[in-house]
């Protein structure tokens, strides 16, 4: 799974962000708290993972962060199925 190609997928169909570079951060991009919001729940849908807000206590993502933190949680931190 190429996980920078599927979140700037998930940029373009969401939020209308075209051209993204993977040191780009999200602020670039006039990504707000809200939009924050609605990228993580479809994140964790697109890859199924779960963040924490620990996970997310970053100011201002770049790109590469979020694709970062997505590989680790596709890497160990799937989400439990109960």
């Amino acid at each position: 799974m190429d996980v920078e190609k599927q979140l700037y997928s998930i940029l373009e169909e969401s939020f209308g962000i075209r051209n993204v570079e993977i040191t780009d951060t999200l602020k670039d991009w006039e990504i707000d708290s809200l939009d924050m919001v609605e990228l993580r729940m479809i994140c964790e849908e697109r890859f199924d993972i779960e963040f924490t807000d620990d996970d997310l206590d970053i100011s201002n993502p770049t790109i590469e962060d979020v694709v970062e933190l997505i590989e680790e949680k596709l890497n160990g931190d799937k989400k439990e199925t109960s």
